[in-house]
């Protein structure tokens, strides 16, 4: 029996789910090929009792934020409307405060929408200084149980709150949620939004795990945790997004006690299982494009691409990869064993000639079809990876 202890139901039996040896960061590109970056071991566990997965501690160094300049402005879901019509109607007065506001873009949301008195709180000194300098109050600082006092002591209690894609990041997700907690009145509205694991255990989705990412929720343990945390669940929703699912939970401040729900046996098996059916599957992968003609050309140089062909073992058998996003042109992607360079979808006919493109565009399958077309007079052969990575699983 393992001794590593589950960060939310604290059962003593932590077991493997997953582990990826000597990989790169994600996010990081270079302006050259020959400049070189720290690789490590990504290591999760997953609880046999709440079917929580938690990215072993210990092995790094924890990510410093507050060094992290990375806008999240392009990845504001179509629904993010609809989040705050559900604040709306719960009034405009009061403190509205946002945790991991990154560069105020759902602040500037709210102010268009009504909401007078918005505070943000955010670790990053960079995203910080672009919140403020749309006008924001930003507080400059990782959110802990003093800083929260502080914060209080300062502004208030706030009437809502909202916490988006944050929680996933912390090292102590219920400590953190308490921290949460104490920023909020009695009865007070919180919405937290966190990237569901449901898609990676279901369906092999190993492109959605990511280094940065400490915590991986399934809605049951979501809301055990919220209720642990001092919170009554109002609403529940599993929101489609890139063909991803995010969790999005509503609850008020109020003090709830409530008995650790097991997850069901069949969870369980899903993240028992994940392992062997995922290196089965890359097996599969890997012998396919081996098999392929060069060049071999993947989509997307983005987080879920490089985590996709570090975690399958395709990185060395890349040899570029196309990107239509400007700031990513020019440079080069780091991958275990190998780093390819960035390409605009311009060169993709010219690129890929004579060899293989790699379907890697996760979340944009009209991107896909249209690179599938923009190869069919070049003579190369297409590789649909959902047909070895993403099947449903019983």
């Amino acid at each position: 029996m393992s001794t590593r202890q589950c960060p939310l139901c604290a059962s003593p039996d932590m077991q493997p789910f997953a582990a990826f040896e000597n990989v790169p960061p994600t996010g990081i590109l270079y302006r050259q090929r020959e400049q070189s970056i720290p690789h490590r071991s990504l290591v999760f566990d997953y609880c046999t009792y709440c079917a929580f997965i938690y990215q072993r501690p210990g092995l790094n160094q924890p990510i410093d934020y507050s060094e992290v300049s990375r806008p999240t402005t392009t990845q504001l879901p179509a629904y993010a409307q609809a989040l705050i019509e559900q604040f709306k109607a719960f009034g405009l007065d009061g403190l509205t405060v946002e945790v991991g506001c990154n560069d105020g873009t759902f602040l500037d949301h709210l102010r268009t929408a009504g909401f007078g008195s918005l505070l943000g709180i955010e670790p990053s000194t960079a995203l910080v200084t672009q919140a403020r300098e749309k006008g924001h109050h930003v507080e400059a600082l990782p959110l802990d149980q003093a800083t929260a006092q502080d914060i209080v002591s300062r502004h208030g209690l706030a009437q809502r709150l909202v916490c988006r894609h944050t929680l996933e990041h912390v090292p102590d997700p219920l400590a953190f949620l308490k921290s949460v907690r104490s920023l909020m009145q009695e009865g007070g509205l919180a919405c937290i939004e966190v990237p569901s694991a449901l898609p990676i255990i279901q369906d092999l989705h190993v492109h959605e795990i990511w280094d940065e990412h400490v915590s991986y929720f399934l809605p049951e343990n979501l809301h055990m945790t919220l209720r642990m945390a001092g919170f009554k669940v109002e609403r529940l929703h599993s929101v489609p997004y890139r063909e991803m699912q995010n969790i999005v939970m509503w609850a008020r401040a109020a003090d709830v006690h409530e008995n650790i729900v097991p997850a069901s046996a069949r969870r369980l098996q899903q993240c028992a299982s994940f392992n062997q059916q995922w290196q089965a599957r890359a097996e599969q992968l890997v012998q396919k494009v081996m098999a392929s003609p060069s060049p071999r050309v993947a989509m997307g140089a983005s987080h879920p691409q490089a985590n996709f062909l570090n975690f399958s073992g395709l990185s060395h058998l890349v040899d570029c990869v196309i990107d239509d996003d400007p700031t990513k042109q020019n440079k080069w992607l780091p991958l275990c064993g190998n780093c390819v360079p960035i390409q605009p979808g311009s060169a993709l006919a010219e690129q890929a000639a004579g060899g293989t493109l790699l379907l890697t565009g996760f979340g944009y399958p009209g991107w896909m079809e249209n690179a599938t077309q923009a190869v069919a007079g070049s003579a190369a052969m297409c590789i649909d990876i959902a047909e070895y990575s993403f099947e449903t699983r019983s």
